[in-house]
């Protein structure tokens, strides 16, 4: 055992969010509530050499206010929590600052998170108090307000109970509420503190098996919360290097910024240690950068015997002061208002620290809760008139797009991807009208007119018209079988078209309602019901009707006719061009050559025009080719442009007005719009969340920036 210490003034560190090299300080309280004095550490004998007023009260409200606004589950809010192991003296610490009796005894006493927030009044007033839980559902009716201490303890037990009651039969601990008392009280500091439950190291009889792992879990979600400061509550009896809460303190603060050590039951130290435990209060083992302090509390025994708060502080004082160890350390390393004015100079500190960084948080999360809230969209209706309403809006909406498709106006965002432009997809290249007509021409037929195949063709059909008269059902059977072919063609554009028509309109509806699928699906039935309706008169009756119109040659343009006397002047041509080297030949032997010219000439006109003999038949086969491939070149065209307007006119027009027509008659049924309207649980779930996160950041930021001047 050493000799006792000279006095060595307090020392500490006021926490700074951002830094870990904050100057010592020890804490001084002055008379009026609304300030605390804190000395920053010099020489020992410039004790009071700088001080820095701050207005406690309105930061400790903030942090109130933010707190029962519910803030602490969207960022860290500075705060102090109380932790240590079972039986280490929290409850009576706590009770030595608010004067509450603390529900007190052996094993995990404490079952949930308690939070207390002080507030200091003026000399004289009567203590006031409320007791709640945290929870959401409707307070139970033995909450509210108490006039007496040892009212609230009553009601923290029966709170307790109502909490593990409402979480199962064998519940003895929660972790997700907490017990919230506002107290009032001339004798107060103006200061909020949460009490946990004490480490558990095994269970109990009448604990359930996992109580060890959830009183673990609690004490880490507090311990990681970067703004928390670590009230650690150690015996004074034990080993400071061997006390397992400021082990896992250090695990989430290894520089010790945020924690405290409070050292209790000083009376208990084994004789002989006293010099270690000086040494730990001065900060010489296992130092923190917050420091230590000493409190004496109330005895079991003393609270029977009806010692008060008051008594109990004086006999602190005396037994610090006159301690042979303890009686020659600065003073301000002891006693319970030591604490408080430490307590409540480092939250203040901490709290002006971090509301930079709390407003920039606060700012950013809610950006992402309205970038959430905006992909999902708009909240579905409830009210009969207004799911008629926005049924209404849906449809019109859907059909505009689809209208604005029809007409080949893009101007609307919905456009912005080319695959939804609806007759820029059917008329481009190698679209479904490119394709069409590529394929009706490759259906080009003059490789069965060849003229010995017509000319049997002709033989084989041959009725009672008379030579020189050209067959006109040979003409019109193989003008039928060439046009037979551009069925494929036809069917394969309706298709195409079917496509990109129920493409668009698919689009249309999952842009306009991606939230409400069961409307969409029923849309989407209407109008693929519509598409196939017009696909389906298209296919059996426009195209059989285009087919047959095409196969009944007519024609009013002069191009037949130019096709049709071309082709005969190049086949005259071509005769006469085999002819007349012989025709030259035979103008130069005089008259009698002249006569040879005619004879030739006369002979070649009988063998292209004679009738009733062998060369007849292939005059008609060569003048029945030139007649239908005159006749081809001059339909094909109108043809291609003719299906492509029908299909035009049958699957596209008006599909806008008829579907706006299907929706509103939908609107009527209340009842299937009432079930369209109804959301997925999750995502109902996932709505009412983010609009109270979102709310209650906005309120948190309005509280902020209010502050902003603290």
């Amino acid at each position: 055992m050493g000799k006792p210490r000279g006095r060595v003034p307090a020392s500490s560190h006021v926490d700074s969010e951002h830094s870990d090299d904050a100057s010592h300080a020890s804490f001084v309280s002055t008379p009026t509530s609304e300030l605390v004095t804190v000395a920053v550490a010099g020489e020992e004998s410039k004790l009071l050499a700088n001080t820095m007023e701050i207005n406690v009260g309105p930061l400790i409200n903030l942090v109130d206010q933010l707190r029962a606004l519910g803030a602490e589950k969207d960022i860290a809010i500075p705060q102090i929590a109380v932790m240590g192991d079972q039986s280490s003296g929290k409850s009576s610490v706590l009770e030595a600052v608010s004067g509450i009796p603390f529900p007190r005894g052996s094993g995990l006493v404490t079952k949930c998170a308690t939070e207390l927030r002080m507030k200091k009044a003026p000399p004289g007033t009567a203590m006031t108090a409320s007791v709640k839980l945290s929870w959401t559902q409707e307070q139970p009716s033995m909450a509210g307000s108490v006039d007496t201490y040892d009212a609230i303890s009553k009601k923290i037990e029966e709170l307790t109970e109502v909490m593990l009651l409402a979480r199962g039969t064998n519940a003895t601990f929660e972790s997700e509420h907490s017990i919230v008392i506002d107290l009032v009280a001339p004798t107060v500091p103006d200061l909020t503190v949460v009490d946990l439950p004490g480490i558990v190291r095994t269970s109990t009889e009448g604990q359930s098996d996992n109580v060890r792992d959830e009183v673990d879990s609690l004490l880490d979600r507090y311990l990681k919360q970067e703004r928390t400061i670590i009230l650690c509550v150690i015996p004074s009896s034990v080993d400071i290097a061997c006390v397992d809460i400021l082990h896992r303190a250090s695990q989430v603060d290894p520089d010790g910024v945020r924690t405290i050590g409070v050292l209790t039951k000083p009376d208990t130290i084994g004789e002989g240690n006293e010099d270690e435990v000086v040494q730990t209060v001065q900060g010489l083992r296992k130092p923190l950068k917050l420091g230590y302090l000493m409190v004496k509390n109330r005895s079991q025994k003393q609270i029977e015997d009806g010692l008060t708060l008051v008594e109990a502080r004086n006999l602190e004082k005396t037994f610090f002061s006159k301690h042979p160890y303890f009686g020659s350390v600065d003073a301000s390393f002891f006693g319970v208002e030591n604490l408080m004015c430490r307590l409540t100079s480092v939250l203040v500190t901490r709290i002006q620290a971090g509301l930079p960084s709390m407003r920039k948080e606060i700012a950013q999360m809610k950006d992402d809760t309205v970038e959430q809230l905006r992909t999902m969209g708009k909240a579905p209706p409830t009210e009969a008139m207004e799911v008629h309403e926005t049924m209404v809006k849906i449809s019109q909406s859907v059909a505009g797009l689809v209208s604005e498709a029809v007409k080949g106006d893009y101007s609307k965002p919905f456009f912005n991807s080319g695959d939804l432009r609806m007759m820029a997809q059917i008329r481009k290249v190698d679209g479904p009208h490119d394709r069409f007509r590529k394929a009706v021409l490759d259906c080009n037929p003059e490789e069965k007119w060849e003229v010995d195949s017509l000319r049997a063709e002709i033989a084989s059909m041959r009725g009672r018209e008379l030579p020189g008269f050209l067959n006109w059902n040979v003409f019109d059977m193989l003008l039928k079988d060439a046009v037979r072919l551009w069925k494929e063609p036809a069917l394969k554009l309706l298709e195409a078209v079917k496509a990109i028509v129920e493409d668009v309109c698919d689009k249309a509806i999952e842009s306009t309602v991606p939230q409400y699928r069961s409307l969409s699906a029923a849309m989407k039935r209407i109008v693929q019901e519509e598409v196939d309706k017009r696909s389906d008169f298209v296919r059996t009756t426009i195209i059989e009707q285009w087919l047959g119109v095409e196969s009944d040659a007519f024609t009013l343009q002069k191009e037949f006719f130019e096709l049709y006397n071309q082709k005969k002047v190049e086949r005259f041509q071509e005769a006469f061009d085999e002819m007349q080297p012989a025709l030259v030949q035979c103008m130069r032997g005089g008259s009698d050559g002249h006569e040879q010219a005619r004879q030739r000439m006369t002979e070649w006109y009988k063998s292209t025009h004679s009738v009733g003999d062998r060369s007849n038949e292939r005059h008609e086969a060569e003048d029945m080719k030139m007649l239908l491939e005159s006749y081809w070149k001059t339909a094909v065209d109108r043809a291609i442009d003719s299906m492509c307007m029908k299909v035009d006119q049958h699957m596209i027009r008006g599909l806008d007005e008829k579907i706006l027509k299907s929706f509103i008659q939908l609107s009527m049924d209340a009842t299937r719009c009432a079930v369209f309207f109804s959301q997925d649980p999750r995502v109902r779930e996932k709505r009412m969340c983010l609009e109270e996160r979102l709310s209650r950041l906005k309120k948190a930021q309005d509280l902020i920036t209010t502050s902003a001047g603290l």
